[in-house]
Order: C-alpha cells, then sequence, then structure tokens
C-alpha cells in the first residue's frame, strides 16, 4: 500500500535492488551499519543519508579531548562522567550551558564555544592519515564503495561544522 512501509533487518545475503549480496562487498562481522529493507511500492533506491559521528566514524576521543582542554583554560572540572552526562551527543551551546550552568557570562560561554571549535580543528587539522581517533568504522568503505558503484547517491546529515574536515582526515571526502 502507499505509503505504508515494513522495516525487517538485512543480512549480508540479501541484495540491494536485486543485484549482488551485500556479503560478497562487506563481511558480516565488521558491517556496523544500520540497514533495512522497505517494503512497500518499491522504488529503486536512489540514496542514502549517513549520520556522520558513531555511523561513518567514531571522533569521540577528539570530541572529548578537546572540551577538555578548553575546560581546564578556563578552570573549569570536566571529566569522563561530566562529558558523558552533560556534554555527549548534543550541540556545543547546549553542552556548555549543561556544563556551566549560570557560573559564567553569556560572553565568556560563547568565547568557550569558539575556543573549544578552534581547539578540536586544530586537532583534526594535525591528524595523520591513520590516527584512530578518526578512523572510518569498519565495514563503512565497502558499503560505500558498493553504493557508488551502483550509482546510488550518498549524503551526509549532522548537526556537527566539521563535517568536511572529518570527512576529510577519514578519508571518506572522495564519497560526498
Amino acid at each position: 500500500t502507499r505509503g505504508r512501509a515494513v522495516l525487517l533487518p538485512l543480512s549480508p545475503h540479501d541484495s540491494i535492488q536485486g543485484g549482488d549480496p551485500l556479503e560478497k562487498h562487506c563481511h558480516r562481522a565488521s558491517l556496523r551499519i544500520y540497514c533495512a529493507k522497505v517494503i512497500f511500492p518499491m522504488k529503486p533506491i536512489r540514496g542514502v543519508i549517513f549520520d556522520l559521528n558513531g555511523v561513518l566514524i567514531d571522533s569521540l576521543g577528539l570530541q572529548y579531548e578537546s572540551w577538555k582542554r578548553m575546560f581546564d583554560e578556563y578552570g573549569v572540572e570536566f571529566n569522563d562522567r561530566i562529558y558523558t552526562e552533560k556534554a555527549n551527543g548534543i550541540t556545543r551551546m547546549s553542552a556548555l550551558y549543561n556544563v556551566v550552568g549560570d557560573t559564567h557570562s553569556e560572553e565568556e560561554i560563547l568565547e568557550m564555544s569558539d575556543k573549544k571549535e578552534e581547539i578540536f580543528t586544530t586537532l583534526v587539522k594535525s591528524l595523520p592519515a591513520d590516527d584512530p581517533r578518526v578512523l572510518p568504522h569498519a565495514g563503512v568503505e565497502e558499503f560505500l564503495n558498493y553504493l557508488n558503484e551502483h550509482n546510488i547517491a550518498t549524503g551526509v546529515a549532522s548537526s556537527s561544522k566539521n563535517v568536511a574536515i572529518l570527512l576529510q582526515a577519514s578519508g571518506y571526502d572522495v564519497y560526498f
């Protein structure tokens, strides 16, 4: 029926658009992509949109490191627990308000935000090509190659302002 979808797990033996099985392109143990078959009047898949952090790459270590350096400069307590509870997975400004509350002025919080961004950008740009802090997740490159070979468009949707430099650092910029 029109407008209705059923989501089923996609195994490496399944195929996209009736093509080669995914196992030909990805090893099951390394495939860490959330996939599903959409069942309704099936039209060819024309594109796939990915989230960046946690799907294509994992830059949480770099995020933590840049937050820690910035907060150290401002004398604000910051550790793994605070990062996990108050800063991980949300916008930079929300994280700042969660961590510092009303102990700093609006101007200082904006300054902290800029400083954190500067530290993160500098960290990413200084990384060697094979740095494990921004390596792609296993299986993703094979899947991107599969999509590319089958002329399926790819895109990235992220709230991060660092998409371009992270894609470049991971080597995925050639796919997007």
